[in-house]
């Protein structure tokens, strides 16, 4: 690996899309926090938390009356 280059273990402070333990409260509060951190705009929020667009939209409609 090269000087400087993180590695695959490295946390990044968001949860891993591979993660399967994810409570409902968890998605809610990573989504709410993704908005907050970039003023609302979908698009930067999504790729903040490594999902796509079409994936955050999904879980907006889900979580809709609880954001």
């Amino acid at each position: 690996m090269a000087p400087g280059a993180a590695s695959a273990a490295e946390p990044t402070g968001l949860p891993r899309s591979a993660c399967t333990t994810t409570s409902p409260g968890q998605e809610r509060e990573t989504i709410r926090r993704a908005l907050e951190r970039t003023g609302g705009v979908k698009k930067d929020a999504a790729e903040l938390m490594g999902i796509s667009q079409r994936a955050l939209g999904h879980y907006l409609l889900k979580y809709r009356d609880s954001l």
